[in-house]
């Protein structure tokens, strides 16, 4: 890649970065919305009666692969991924572009060393 196309990569990396956490908060906070549903139901289920059958009542709702909570909890996870993706991304290229930008100085320090 040409030395003058990294900053607009780079810059474009980032934006994608950006967008990416900002849906994994939101993503978050939806599944947080969601936890808060599953207490409250819980805590107003009177058949209830100790702590223990409150944890597994919590644990089989967060568990029902037909709700919305586990489908949030899915996008959250692979959200998540795409975030680490882009990071490791982006250091990739401001890596390449210190590289290029060091191997561009010993080029001239080479010109510099031959006209001298």
């Amino acid at each position: 890649m040409q030395l003058s196309k990294y900053p607009e990569k780079i810059a474009n990396l980032q934006k994608q970065l950006l967008e990416a956490r900002l849906r994994h908060e939101s993503l978050k906070e939806l599944q947080m919305s969601y936890e808060a549903g599953i207490k409250t139901a819980i805590a107003n289920d009177p058949s209830l009666k100790n702590e223990t059958q409150r944890k597994a009542k919590e644990t089989e709702l967060k568990a029902d692969q037909s709700s919305d909570y586990c489908d949030v909890t899915k996008q959250v996870k692979t959200e998540k991924i795409v975030v680490l993706q882009l990071e490791i991304n982006l250091q990739l290229y401001r890596d390449r572009f210190s590289v290029s930008k060091l191997e561009k100085r010993e080029q001239i320090a080479q010109l510099e060393i031959m006209a001298a």
